[in-house]
């Protein structure tokens, strides 16, 4: 599934936000930016001699940000392993992020992508205590969704459903807010967004085959899609993306392989019937007999 792309200017980022409804996130994100500018602040020293190592205390902050996204919103749980923030570059590098499956189903997650980039602009978040943030790029590496099908549905057509009636109830949501309601909210813009290496692999009793997908990028994601946005948005929108991307290539081959298989079918079932025609049209010769 190929993204529609608008024509890209460097003024004409449009923000994104996250409405006071996201709870926990909100503060974790607020938490984040203070805890380095605090860790900076106490040591005396620039952001570049902090420490980057992994879970460091933004980087757990920064998981809780993660992993605080409600169920409600996608649909299935999420976690996430190891995270790494070097204050010195602001780029965050996470590692093993999974979407578990909905429930009812047996393979070992719907979603996992191995290695997650974020480069945030740092100035930015910490000049506003955490309110405003600019991602500079957002790199999904080696992202594998397992599709269980079922009668008449699977894993990624359930959540792909539930994806959609959250979209519908938001947006009744974000008509109905006021003003003040908006108030306090973070505004996030969003520049390139890419998933590279992304495969489907099929799971019918736990065996199946592994296809590619193809590779999905945003060259500014704020500029796609106009208008403000939810950062809680943004997951559902590259997920929903993701998914029906996937859906298409596995219908693809699927109808493929199936198409492979009918004249396949075809041709030996002809073959058979010529060989049984032929034999049928053999004349019956009486061998010669050796004595006269």
């Amino acid at each position: 599934v190929r993204p529609k792309h608008a024509h890209i200017t460097d003024d004409a980022s449009v923000p994104l936000s996250l409405d006071p409804g996201a709870g926990q996130a909100v503060w974790d994100l607020r938490l984040a930016a203070a805890a380095v500018m605090g860790q900076a602040a106490s040591s005396g020293c620039c952001l570049a001699c902090c420490d980057t190592g992994r879970d460091n205390l933004m980087g757990l902050v920064v998981r809780n940000a993660i992993m605080s996204y409600e169920k409600d919103l996608l649909g299935v749980d999420i976690h996430v392993g190891s995270v790494g923030v070097a204050p010195d570059s602001w780029r965050l590098e996470i590692e093993d992020l999974v979407l578990d499956n909905p429930a009812g189903y047996k393979s070992e997650y719907l979603l996992k992508a191995s290695r997650l980039h974020v480069d945030l602009d740092g100035p930015t978040l910490l000049t506003s205590y955490g309110r405003e943030a600019t991602v500079q790029d957002l790199a999904f590496d080696s992202v594998e969704l397992i599709h269980e099908p079922r009668i008449g549905t699977s894993n990624v057509t359930e959540v792909k459903a539930h994806l959609k009636r959250v979209r519908a109830q938001r947006e009744q949501e974000r008509a109905a807010r006021s003003i003040d309601q908006a108030r306090g909210k973070i505004a996030v813009t969003l520049h390139r967004v890419a998933l590279r290496r992304v495969f489907a692999r099929m799971s019918v009793g736990g065996f199946g085959p592994v296809l590619r997908v193809a590779d999905i990028t945003y060259e500014d994601f704020s500029q796609d899609f106009k208008g403000t946005t939810a950062v809680m948005d943004i997951g559902r929108i590259l997920l929903s993306t993701v998914l029906r991307s996937v859906l298409h290539t596995l219908a693809h081959n699927v109808m493929g392989a199936g198409s492979a298989v009918v004249n396949g079918a075809t041709a030996s079932a002809k073959a058979v019937l010529d060989k049984v025609s032929g034999l049928a049209n053999l004349k019956c010769v009486r061998p010669e007999s050796d004595l006269g």
